[in-house]
């Protein structure tokens, strides 16, 4: 389990179950490690902006969260504006969810949004695929107008050299030239 120090630094939070008020009102409580290696920072001005909406529109999408453990699936970034402006509780959708769920709700709401690199999207593809058994085509159809090859694509830049992938997370260099010098 992580230091109290070390999930505030991560950002991300959890609820407990036995704190509903409304099913889909949950109070928030306290940090959760979940998903960290996916997603290693919030980005700063992304929670601003959410910060905007939500004092001027309120909270317009819920966020999603596994009831086996009330780890937030979807909405880091929602969550993280809702602490900074002293919320107590969060509308929320709470589902059953396997972890391959989680891994597949994550990934395409990122996907969706924008919110990963070509690096993170990869490792999160690669994961499905070796993990769950999902085919490249399967992949394909869930991410709506992503193709084989696309998916391709990532599962090569999940396997280049750290070092190549760093350059891309930093970049030093595109994905494309990436996987043609590793």
């Amino acid at each position: 389990m992580l230091s109290d120090s070390e999930q505030e630094r991560y950002g991300l939070a959890a609820v407990r179950s036995e704190e509903f008020v409304d099913p889909n009102i949950i109070k928030i409580l306290d940090y959760s490690p979940r998903d960290i290696a996916n997603k290693k920072h919030i980005d700063e001005e992304h929670v601003n902006e959410i910060m905007e909406g939500f004092e001027s529109d309120s909270q317009q999408s819920p966020i999603l969260v596994n009831k086996h453990n009330m780890a937030v699936v979807d909405g880091h970034h929602r969550l993280e504006a809702a602490l900074r402006l002293g919320w107590k509780y969060i509308r929320s959708i709470v589902r059953e969810l396997t972890d391959e769920e989680c891994d597949f709700y994550a990934l395409k709401r990122n996907i969706d949004t924008r919110s990963l690199t070509e690096i993170e999207e990869s490792r999160r593809i690669k994961k499905l695929v070796e993990k769950h058994g999902w085919t490249y085509a399967r992949i394909g159809k869930a991410f709506k107008g992503k193709s084989k090859e696309w998916v391709g694509f990532r599962m090569k830049l999940a396997n280049l050299n750290p070092v190549v992938q760093e350059d891309i997370e930093e970049k030093n260099i595109t994905a494309t030239h990436g996987r043609y010098i590793s």
